[in-house]
């Protein structure tokens, strides 16, 4: 399960790549961008753990029907790498 956290971690990425785009680069891109991701911020406001699948699948449905899909993949992977528990902290420190 994707908790809010995974979501707002390919939030901040998506928007960390449109602020690094050229400006002469393709707006539809952004467009397509805008499209996939726009619905994600509303869902986060109440954010339960049934509404994860669902928010999920729909982004990546749009995604891959924009042909955005390897970027979410790319988010996806470093949001999921995030959450995991560093092992470099020794807990008994």
């Amino acid at each position: 399960m994707k908790d809010q956290a995974f979501f707002l971690s390919i939030l901040s990425d998506l928007m960390m790549y449109l602020r690094h785009m050229e400006d002469d680069q393709d707006m539809q891109l952004v467009r397509r961008l805008g499209y996939a991701f726009h619905n994600v911020p509303g869902h986060l406001i109440n954010f339960t753990d049934e509404d994860s699948d669902l928010l999920y699948r729909l982004m990546r449905s749009k995604a891959d029907g924009n042909g955005i899909g390897h970027l979410l993949d790319y988010w996806e992977e470093k949001a999921l790498n995030r959450n995991q528990p560093c092992d470099c902290i020794d807990e008994d420190d």
